[in-house]
């Protein structure tokens, strides 16, 4: 996800409708571009317009060799982290 705007669907797909979106990436704006020390937001595709204009053209043809099969996928087991207390600092308390 990409700006704060798309909060509210987020909610409403997790609270609302039950989806099990596994790991959501959030971020808070569009990118390095839109980022609010970059400039005013209103020149967000004049700032794309000089980036595109000085990197090196993306290739058309396929990077990848045909037949070539990829996973980039990741699966996390999320495990709880319960801290004991320490009981001395306890019974100081």
């Amino acid at each position: 996800m990409r700006g704060l705007a798309a909060l509210p669907a987020l909610a409403r797909a997790v609270a609302v409708d039950g989806l099990d979106l596994g790991f959501v990436d959030i971020l808070s704006y569009e990118g390095a571009l839109d980022h609010p020390l970059s400039g005013p937001r209103e020149e967000l595709y004049w700032r794309r317009s000089v980036v595109e204009s000085s990197e090196p053209p993306r290739s058309l043809a396929p990077v990848v060799e045909p037949g070539v099969a990829a996973s980039v996928g990741a699966v996390f087991q999320i495990k709880p982290r319960r801290p004991s207390p320490d009981a001395a600092a306890v019974q100081h308390v």
